[in-house]
């Protein structure tokens, strides 16, 4: 049995402006986070869902998806 797995990497950063609720952050942006945090949708590749990785630092942010294509 072939199991075929696609991955789709997702790259940025926080918009610029005060979005009128938090303050501005570092004199730039609207939000950002000292220590890394992750977040994760709870699906598993090994069930067939659709898995969401992203990890928020700063005012970047990284996302990982990965799906079966079968």
């Amino acid at each position: 049995m072939e199991v075929k797995v696609r991955f789709d990497f997702t790259f940025g950063m926080a918009g610029k402006g005060h979005n009128g609720v938090n303050p501005m952050w570092l004199g730039r942006w609207c939000w950002g986070y000292w220590l890394p945090r992750w977040q994760w949708n709870g699906g598993r590749v090994t069930r067939g869902e659709c898995c969401d990785i992203t990890v928020l630092w700063l005012c970047f942010w990284v996302g990982m998806t990965v799906w079966n294509e079968a």
